[in-house]
């Protein structure tokens, strides 16, 4: 007589074999959703940089809120996260931070109650990259 289905440790084979393969993806998946954050982050953080420096060489001084600069995002609202800020506006997850009297722009992903928090900040042309994570980032 013939069965029909399958035996518990055929189940259980296939089980072990879909549970090493999500050990494997999860984590690179992870990684590169990481990435790919950080890189957007760092493109508009370096879009409002550059528009920072044309604004100084047209008008002889530093602008006062990202609304002075050129540029336009459309998702972007404003934001009262970082108190010592200038100005601060919020696109999505991410936070941008104006302290015009330093030059720099910062920015972050979350605010600072999320573990995952991380940022970059410019300053005087120089990129640093921070948070608790920062290294698998970038």
């Amino acid at each position: 007589m013939k069965r029909k289905g399958f035996t518990l440790l055929e189940l259980l084979v296939v089980v072990l074999i879909i549970a090493i393969i999500g050990s494997i993806g999860v984590p690179l998946y992870t990684r590169s959703y990481r990435r790919s954050i950080s890189q957007e982050m760092l493109a508009t953080i370096k879009l409002y940089q550059d528009s920072i420096t044309r604004y100084k060489n047209e008008k002889g001084t530093m602008p006062v809120r990202f609304a002075d600069l050129d540029v336009n995002i459309a998702d972007a609202e404003p934001s009262n996260a970082f108190p010592d800020a200038q100005d601060a506006i919020k696109i999505k997850d991410f936070y941008y931070y104006f302290f015009p009297s330093r030059h720099a722009v910062f920015s972050s992903y979350g605010d600072l109650s999320n573990p995952e928090y991380f940022g970059f900040f410019i300053e005087n042309n120089i990129i640093y990259c921070f948070g608790p994570s920062a290294s698998s980032h970038t």
